[in-house]
């Protein structure tokens, strides 16, 4: 796939320039993962990604992204190296793009999805 999940977000769902943000996982390990924190505000609603090198290997949705990347640390299931968050400010919107982009990409990470749960995606 050669297009960016930001220009996806731009021409698709008409979202001019979301607010977004690309670091390293070790920004979140170390202390350095605090000054996201001063930079966005508290309820940064959006859509993230995680990236192995340049593979896309997770596509989340959270209400607070900060602390969502910073759990995403922990998880030993998911190996990663960088990331990319989208604040959206709205739910129903970031659900939406978040639901696009596993669709497009298939991450290797992302479960599938299903119209029949809660949220859409199952294990």
């Amino acid at each position: 796939m050669d297009k960016h999940p930001e220009n996806i977000i731009e021409e698709v769902f008409n979202i001019d320039n979301p607010l977004t943000e690309t670091g390293d996982k070790k920004d979140y390990t170390d202390n350095a993962w605090r000054r996201f924190i001063i930079r966005l505000p508290i309820n940064d609603c959006g859509v993230y990604v995680l990236y192995d090198n340049e593979d896309i290997v997770y596509v989340g949705y959270s209400k607070k992204l900060y602390r969502r990347i910073r759990q995403q640390c922990s998880n030993k299931k998911i190996e990663w190296t960088t990331y990319k968050k989208y604040v959206i400010g709205n739910r129903e919107q970031s659900l939406l793009i978040e639901k696009y982009l596993i669709g497009l990409y298939e991450p290797k990470y992302n479960i599938e999805y299903n119209p029949n749960n809660n949220r859409g995606w199952t294990r």
